[in-house]
């Protein structure tokens, strides 16, 4: 099947993007962000704005990994190999 769906009204129509997924038509829409009234199309130079939340660490846990044990167990796990 071709990608893009024409939506007729009966007199004229618009075409819409679609992307279809093994016979099954699915609508591609653009990201956007802003106040009411605005839009911001989302992009490299404008990204989707947000914050990431922190959980409580469980009791005991460190914030900082310590990369030469890090490595010794890599070396003690030949199967481990980067791809």
């Amino acid at each position: 099947m071709s990608d893009n769906t024409r939506i007729d009204n009966g007199t004229t129509g618009d075409n819409i993007a679609t992307d279809d997924v093994g016979g099954v038509k699915h609508q591609r829409m653009k990201v956007e962000f802003g106040d009411d009234g605005s839009a911001t199309d989302v992009s490299a130079t404008n990204p989707l704005p947000g914050t990431v939340a922190g959980l409580p660490l469980p009791s005991g846990a460190s914030t900082s990994a310590k990369p030469g044990r890090l490595r010794r167990a890599h070396a003690q796990n030949p199967s481990h190999r980067h791809r």
